[in-house]
């Protein structure tokens, strides 16, 4: 599936012979959940919220990216 290419890629990239800080990992967390709850809503044909869902994903992938490379916490939007 393209999420699980992008998010192997984006953790690839940010990882430096060092683990992701604990902010990292939480916005992680958050986006596969948002990706399993569009899986979901794909199944049952709700395809806006399909596509709000993976916004939210990428978007918290993004924040991943940007806590770890600032060790920043993120709070607005994005995208």
């Amino acid at each position: 599936m393209i999420y699980s290419k992008f998010r192997s890629i984006f953790v690839e990239t940010i990882k430096i012979n060092a683990p992701m800080n604990e902010r990292a990992n939480y916005w992680l967390e958050l986006s596969d959940y948002d990706i399993i709850t569009a899986q979901a809503m794909l199944e049952t044909q709700r395809l806006l919220y399909v596509g709000f869902m993976c916004h939210q994903a990428i978007e918290k992938i993004l924040k991943a990216y940007c806590s770890e490379k600032t060790n920043e916490q993120p709070h607005t939007p994005i995208i």
